[in-house]
């Protein structure tokens, strides 16, 4: 089962585009690329710093009733930190 299948079993709304409101950019992060091939967990001090993620304040109105906007921080992974962002994604 797919996990939009098993939200909408639960009764909860697809999450949509359409239903988060950006108000604030609160910044950028970088993400640090580890050394190719090294399993210490070494990172290259040569390359230079380059966003990688942009950090926004948004509301979610999922438009249930008796639901009110939920204050959220939203994530924007730039090209090149997919890998970033799926590791989050596994975490969670």
């Amino acid at each position: 089962m797919s996990p939009d299948a098993e939200l909408q079993d639960l009764g909860v709304p697809p999450l949509l585009a359409a239903n988060f409101v950006i108000f604030k950019e609160l910044g950028t992060m970088v993400v640090k690329q580890s050394v190719a091939g090294d399993l210490t967990g070494a990172f290259r001090d040569d390359a230079p710093p380059v966003p990688s993620v942009v950090a926004y304040a948004a509301t979610y109105e999922s438009g249930m009733p008796f639901q009110g906007p939920v204050t959220l921080l939203l994530k924007e992974f730039l090209p090149g930190s997919t890998r970033a962002g799926v590791t989050e994604l596994q975490v969670c």
